[in-house]
């Protein structure tokens, strides 16, 4: 898979020793890479797999499943409703690494609602990295 080569050969120059750390959210074929490119013991965080949200053929099965134990990963998932109590105190400390510039956000804002199909198709294939927001009206906060 040509989109699989592209994404291994970007993860070798940051990483070129392999990944101690991977958080994600969406799983797939991205997922899948990543798992060839993990550093022995590392770790594994997930939040979701959003690729399987809107799934109707039923799960689908994991490529490179045996990484997980030929490189001895460690693998993690998170819900985030299971952390309500600590809302209060993350907001706070989110918002001052904000503040002080530690936290860096990558969006891709546009404006006005005629975009939003054009927006809605790029969502689904090759959207810019980051969160992507279409502000529709005045801001009102």
């Amino acid at each position: 898979d040509v989109q699989a080569e592209e994404l291994g050969a970007a993860l070798s120059r940051p990483c070129p020793d392999g990944i101690d750390l991977y958080f994600y959210n969406v799983g797939g074929p991205v997922l899948e890479t990543v798992l060839t490119h993990m550093k022995f013991a590392g770790r594994i965080v997930s939040a979701g797999m959003m690729t399987l949200y809107n799934r109707t053929d039923g799960p689908p099965c994991l490529k490179n499943f045996e990484q997980i134990f030929t490189r001895s990963l460690r693998w993690q998932g998170t819900f985030v409703g299971g952390y309500v109590d600590r809302y209060a105190a993350a907001s706070a400390e989110l918002a001052e690494w904000a503040r002080q510039g530690e936290l860096v956000f990558d969006e891709h804002i546009d404006e006005g609602i005629e975009k939003f199909p054009a927006l809605l198709e790029q969502l689904f294939t090759h959207r810019p990295i980051g969160k992507m927001l279409l502000k529709v009206g005045e801001d009102r906060r």
